[in-house]
């Protein structure tokens, strides 16, 4: 069972031990696996170098080297074709038999064939219909496979197309109905119309370069989907009707959302090589929600899970047809809503849903309720995207309210009259900040959120006592902050696209406004009272505004025109922009109220390899013996290195790495990510980590990557590069690339 490059190997060695010596791979008869076909069988038939013909009945086969002067090279077309009685067969290792012809084994009870490899062809339904086949790898020197050859193989349960492959004929896997793991090695445009149709069983598929075909793994059992960074594209529904939910895109991969058609988003990444163009680009075309775009590999997602365990399901009235919370029945003052009840989501808190603790004292409202719930804390989860109008108005015990729900709008009046509000925040961000929002919320000091809003609508923050904003909206509708007494300081990003000149009625106290952006036309221009804002409020534009930008800005803003700025002297052109407020620790905030907090939900931050640790002053250091010396390596250094195999220890001879017939060598990159590049095939990225392996003189440093098949290569560090035992065959020794 060696290789050609095992030969090749011992052949340099034997060239220094033994010149006259010559390396030969075993042939299976001498090897005692398989039989010579009988001589003597009227039906055994060759045509020059080919097998055409054998009506014998011996299981396990193999054939001469030579029959009659012609170096056997092929089994002929329906050689074996319905044989019932052979089990295997072994081709002669003598490097000339290239070619399985056409159903050469078709509808016969073969169960394991060697593939040699001198094999180079591999027929039209050359396997068809082997229902008992059950092992089959490819070797890399096979560069055809034709139409239907492996057609319903189906004890085949994993299978690894090689980069040697130039042609793959339609149908060639169709009906593997036991594969289970592919590995496509060569270039995927080259696979047939349904090449893979009728695998149900497929699950877990590999793919290392070139564009894949429409339509490819489209309703099979696929889950698992690696893309090499070298796969250009993915034709329509390429992979629709998958049960595909993670996936990192390559960074070069053509745009085509088409080939997920019908397929979440959610758990998709992009290439941590992908430009931030090519990442919005994607981000589009598979309208991926706005909370929670899509990120690449080694970042943490946007999109934040509620951490908090939730509150009983039966505390609340459900309508589960809308997935909407219509009534809350519990008597608990600190509430975390559930992101499901009865397993349907939560998705909408329903109008006045909180009514039971409205609390009307000091207020126009006449009523006849002398006791309320005391409400005082809410978190909201991530499945919510609406409150409906006045869910907690009047709550005037409600002191902070933590929403992860990425809100498409929250609702007119919802926390209006809310007295003791002090804290609210949108973690996974809002688009709508509807009218009254947070009228008369006296006490609310720090409102959170992130992204950009769509609008603020009318008296949005009216009365509350904020002092400061950092406001990214696109619309700014009349009187957003209307008699907010103690605001001092307002900064609007650039993005704003109207604003209400009246949005700042009544800041008595507002001294700077901060616009980042230069286009005077959004502001209003029409009879709109502002109010008396502080008598020296200051208008900061960016430094780039022309004067006539500078001078219609003021000439909107000023006294004179209902404004709150008082002459040209309080407009200046400088850089005011400001960092976006910094998000709270809601897990701080929170840790006075009665919840408990669930750190699971929280999602892990992808990181390329943890650094060593370094030893401390007093950690006892181990003594040096001959058998052991200490090597000291900046691992850093080892990083975005390229490593190329120079030799190979192969049973207790050092053998030169060109005797390996084509390249090892790796790349560990700063991202996390690999090239690897065996026997001169570049291997999908693959990520490293770093850490002490056990090596047979002690623990060692190493840089390690688990292998598509599951194995662990660990790349141990030494002085000269790196050294890896390669599957037990041979100790593979890599330094740096001159």
């Amino acid at each position: 069972d060696s290789s050609f490059e095992n030969q090749e190997a011992y052949k340099q060695v034997m060239a220094e031990q033994c010149p006259d010596c010559t390396v030969w791979i075993n042939n299976p008869v001498t090897g005692g696996v398989a039989d010579l076909p009988d001589n003597s069988d009227p039906g055994l038939a060759f045509t020059e170098n080919v097998w055409t013909s054998y009506n014998g009945d011996t299981a396990d086969l193999t054939v001469w080297t030579d029959y009659d002067g012609y170096n056997v090279t092929a089994l002929g077309d329906g050689l074996f074709k319905g044989c019932q009685t052979i089990r295997s067969f072994y081709p002669h290792h003598c490097g000339w038999f290239t070619t399985i012809g056409n159903e050469a084994f078709a509808d016969s009870t073969l169960e394991y064939i060697e593939m040699f490899g001198s094999i180079t062809n591999i027929g039209d339904g050359a396997f068809r219909n082997c229902a008992n086949l059950k092992e089959m790898t490819l070797p890399d020197s096979v560069t055809s496979i034709g139409a239907g050859a492996f057609q319903n193989c189906a004890n085949i349960t994993e299978l690894t197309i090689p980069a040697s492959v130039t042609a793959i004929g339609a149908g060639a896997f169709e009906g593997c109905q036991g594969l289970k793991k592919v590995t496509i090695l060569c270039d995927a445009s080259l696979l047939g119309e349904g090449a893979f149709a009728g695998c149900a069983n497929l699950t877990e598929v590999s793919v290392v370069k070139g564009a894949i075909p429409a339509n490819c793994f489209a309703d099979s059992a696929l889950t698992t989907l690696t893309l090499g960074e070298e796969v250009t594209a993915a034709g329509d529904r390429a992979f629709a009707g998958t049960g595909i939910s993670k996936l990192v895109i390559p960074a070069n991969m053509e745009i085509n959302a088409a080939a997920f058609e019908g397929l979440s988003a959610e758990g998709f990444r992009m290439s941590n090589l992908a430009s931030d163009e090519q990442l919005a680009a994607w981000n589009e075309a598979l309208q991926t929600p706005w909370y929670c775009p899509m990120v690449r590999k080694s970042e943490k997602s946007s999109f934040v899970k509620m951490p908090f365990v939730p509150s009983p399901e039966e505390d609340f009235e459900f309508d589960e047809t809308t997935g909407t919370i219509t009534w809350y029945t519990g008597n608990d003052v600190d509430v975390v809503i559930p992101r499901s009840i009865g397993g349907v989501d939560v998705k909408i808190i329903g109008m006045n849903a909180f009514d039971r603790a409205a609390d009307y004292t000091n207020t126009e409202m006449e009523t006849n309720e002398t006791e309320w719930l005391h409400l005082r804390s809410v978190v909201i989860p991530e499945t919510v995207t609406a409150i409906e109008d006045g869910a907690f108005e009047y709550c005037q015990q409600l002191e902070i309210v933590v929403c992860y729900g990425p809100l498409d709008t929250t609702g007119r009046g919802t926390f209006m009259t809310c007295r003791s509000l002090k804290d609210v925040i949108f973690i996974n961000g809002v688009k709508k900040m509807d009218n009254y929002l947070f009228n008369g919320c006296e006490a609310l000091k720090n409102v959170w959120y992130k992204g950009q809003m769509d609008y603020i609508g009318e008296d949005t923050f009216r009365g509350c006592a904020v002092e400061s904003l950092v406001i990214n909206a696109k619309e700014i509708f009349g009187t957003a902050f209307r008699e907010c007494t103690g605001l001092k300081e307002i900064h609007l990003r650039g993005g704003v696209e109207s604003l209400c000149k009246g949005a700042f009625m009544g800041c008595t106290s507002l001294d700077t406004i901060c616009f980042e952006f230069t286009n005077p036309g959004v502001l209003d221009t029409g009879d709109v009272y502002s109010g008396e804002c502080g008598p020296d409020a200051k208008l900061i534009l960016p430094a780039s505004a022309t004067d006539e930008e500078t001078a219609e800005f003021y000439n909107i803003l000023k006294k004179g025109n209902l404004g709150p700025i008082a002459d040209e002297a309080h407009v200046v052109r400088e850089d005011c922009t400001t960092p976006d407020p910094e998000e709270p620790d809601v897990k701080e905030r929170m840790a006075s109220y009665d919840m408990v907090y669930d750190g699971s939900m929280e999602e892990e931050v992808p990181t390329p390899a943890e650094a060593p640790v370094e030893a401390s002053e007093e950690e006892p250091q181990t003594a040096e013996t001959e058998e052991q010396t200490e090597i000291s390596i900046d691992l850093n250094s080892c990083l975005e290195q390229k490593y190329v195999c120079k030799s190979a220890d192969v049973n207790g001879y050092t053998v030169d790495a060109s005797a390996l017939g084509a390249e090892y060598s790796v790349i560990f990159h700063e991202n996390g990510l690999t090239n690897f590049v065996l026997a001169g095939t570049k291997v999908p990225e693959l990520e490293w980590t770093q850490g002490k392996v056990q090596t047979e003189t002690g623990e060692a440093d190493a840089f390690s990557i688990v292998y598509m098949d599951g194995t662990t290569l660990n790349f141990v560090i030494t002085e000269t590069g790196l050294d890896l035992d390669f599957y037990g065959s041979m100790l593979m020794h890599f330094e740096p690339e001159a």
